[in-house]
């Protein structure tokens, strides 16, 4: 796991965490990820968590247990 990209938490990234967690009235630690996602360039995020199909930002959520159309 050693050659995958690791995004830092800094004040920056807490803060935006912060404001993502207030506009989409999801918890401070799901906007944490959702954040360092944004900074990494994701588009998208794979969570049994998170609403399936929903939108963060520029980022779609899905969950990997549900069966997706592929188009």
């Amino acid at each position: 796991m050693s050659i995958l990209p690791v995004q830092e938490i800094d004040l920056a990234l807490v803060n935006r965490a912060i404001d993502t967690h207030k506009t989409y009235q999801i918890s401070y630690w799901d906007a944490l990820i959702v954040s360092a996602a944004e900074r990494a360039n994701c588009t998208l995020i794979l969570s049994e968590d998170l609403g399936d199909g929903q939108a963060y930002h520029d980022i779609v959520v899905r969950n990997p247990f549900t069966e997706h159309q592929i188009p």
